[in-house]
C-alpha cells in the first residue's frame, strides 16, 4: 500500500489554509526573544504595518543571541548613498508619498521605493484621478477602519497606510 502525504499551509493567526506561494514566515523580536509566525499575505501585511509603525519610531538596539551554539558573522549595513536617498525622495514625492525634504526616510518607504523604482511614475491620467480621490489623513484612516485594520490611537497616517490606500485605488 502506498502512503500519500499532503502538505497544507495554514495561517497561524486565522487558521485559514493558504497556498504555498502565498504563505510568509515573518520573524520578529520582542523583549529579547525571537519569534516566527507563518501568515497569509493579509495578516503578514497587517503585522508588518503594526510593527512598522513602532519600528519607525524606535532606536536600533542590539540583538541578543545568547544560548546559541555559533554566532553568524555580523555584516555592517551599507550606508545609503546620497543619490539613492535623493532618488528615493523624488520618486516617493512624485508618487504621492509624504516625505520630508531633509532627514531620514522611514524604512517602509525605502522598501516601497526599492520594490517600485524601476516602474514608471504614475502617468498624468492617473495623477489627475488623485484630484478626485480624497487622500486626506481622515479619509485614509476611515478606509483602514472600514477594512478592519487597526488604526493608531494617535490618528497619524504612516507610509504603509498611505501606500495601501493608494494601491487599493490604483494610484500606487
Amino acid at each position: 500500500m502506498a502512503e500519500k502525504v499532503v502538505v497544507r499551509w495554514v495561517d497561524d493567526l486565522s487558521g485559514e489554509e493558504v497556498s504555498e506561494n502565498e504563505i510568509q514566515t515573518v520573524r520578529f523580536g520582542l523583549d529579547g526573544k525571537d519569534y516566527e509566525i507563518d501568515l497569509g499575505p493579509e495578516n503578514a501585511e497587517r503585522l508588518r504595518g503594526i510593527l512598522g509603525e513602532f519600528a519607525a519610531a524606535a532606536r536600533s538596539g542590539r540583538s541578543r543571541r545568547g544560548g546559541r551554539a555559533a554566532k553568524a558573522p555580523v555584516v555592517a549595513p551599507t550606508r545609503r548613498r546620497a543619490e539613492d536617498t535623493s532618488g528615493a525622495r523624488a520618486w516617493l514625492k512624485a508618487n504621492g508619498y509624504e516625505v520630508a525634504d531633509r532627514g531620514r526616510i522611514p524604512q517602509n518607504l525605502i522598501d516601497i521605493w526599492r520594490e517600485n523604482k524601476d516602474k514608471p511614475q504614475a502617468p498624468k491620467k492617473e495623477a489627475e484621478k488623485s484630484d478626485e480621490l480624497d487622500t486626506s489623513d481622515a479619509a485614509i484612516l476611515a478606509w483602514h477602519k472600514d477594512k478592519g485594520y487597526k488604526v493608531p490611537e494617535s490618528g497619524k497616517v504612516n507610509g504603509l497606510m498611505r501606500h495601501r490606500y493608494l494601491k487599493e485605488h490604483k494610484l500606487a
